[in-house]
Formats: C-alpha cells, sequence, structure tokens
C-alpha cells in the first residue's frame, strides 16, 4: 500500500529505526512539507542599497495576502503559511527572480560549506 506517495513499507521500517514515541513526529517531515523560498540577495532592491535583509520582497508578499514566517537560521527564508506554491509562483517577486522557491534542506550546503569567491561547487 501507498500513502502519501511513499510506499507503506517505508514508513514500518521507520518506525523501527525512530520508536513509536518519535514516529509520528518524524513522519510529518515526509507528508508535511510547507513551501518555502529564500530571497535572492543579487536581485533584492533592499540588500543592493542596504546590505539589509530585503522587507521590500516580504512587506509585497504580506500586502498580497502571504503569511509568511522568517527561518531561525536563515535571515532571507521563509515559510509560506497560507498559500499554495502555485500562488507564490504566480507573484512578480518570483517571476522577477527575487525569490527562490527550495526546501529548507537544500539552503543548508551553502551555508555549512560557505563557498568563496572562485571556488566551484558541484551541487548533485
Amino acid at each position: 500500500m501507498v500513502k502519501h506517495g511513499i510506499p507503506e513499507a517505508f514508513f514500518e521500517r521507520l518506525t523501527d529505526i525512530v520508536g513509536h514515541s518519535l514516529f509520528s513526529e518524524v513522519k510529518k517531515t515526509f507528508v508535511e512539507r510547507p513551501t518555502t523560498f529564500r530571497i535572492n540577495t543579487l536581485k533584492s532592491p533592499d540588500h543592493l542599497t542596504t546590505g539589509s535583509p530585503n522587507h521590500f520582497i516580504t512587506e509585497s508578499l504580506i500586502e498580497s495576502g502571504f503569511k509568511l514566517r522568517q527561518v531561525a537560521w536563515y535571515k532571507d527564508a521563509f515559510i509560506l503559511l497560507n498559500k499554495s506554491k502555485r500562488e507564490i509562483t504566480e507573484t512578480e517577486v518570483y517571476k522577477n527572480g527575487q525569490i527562490y522557491i527550495q526546501s529548507l534542506a537544500s539552503m543548508i550546503p551553502p551555508l555549512a560549506f560557505d563557498p568563496q569567491p572562485g571556488e566551484r561547487v558541484l551541487d548533485l
């Protein structure tokens, strides 16, 4: 049987690994994936002029009815709380490349590795 696009055998094995007490919390990470995005600081007006987090982009989204929560460990990353991924892709800030829709897990490597100018990075 398949639930949420994931085989039931996977969830059974996951229960064996993490135990029944943690299973429901861990399962959420597989089936309840919020839409997350980060600001493209190369195209954000505030960042280009002040070097600060981009309030223009977040305010634009909030004024359009989007509810956001800033990610505590990444000042330019946000969790979309009330609308769909499709709805955010219809905004001007998305169409202009001022935000990237990206999972939180995908935001971690650049922060951890801190690539410097001139270095080459292979993203697989």
